[in-house]
C-alpha cells in the first residue's frame, strides 16, 4: 500500500528538501532521506503528485 501525503506534509517535505539542497546535498540524497522517489529528469514524485526539482 502506498503512503498518502497530506498537502501539509508535502509542503513540509519540500521545505526540508529546499534546506538540504541549499546545504549542498544532491537531489538523489535528499529524496532517499525523505523516502520519496526521484525520476531521471529530476522530478520528485509523491503518490499522485509530481514536483519539478
Amino acid at each position: 500500500m502506498k503512503k498518502r501525503y497530506t498537502a501539509e506534509q508535502i509542503i513540509g517535505l519540500l521545505r526540508q528538501a529546499e534546506v538540504e539542497l541549499a546545504q549542498g546535498r544532491s537531489v538523489g540524497e535528499v529524496c532517499r532521506g525523505l523516502g520519496v522517489s526521484e525520476s531521471p529528469s529530476g522530478i520528485i514524485w509523491f503518490p499522485g503528485i509530481a514536483f519539478g526539482a
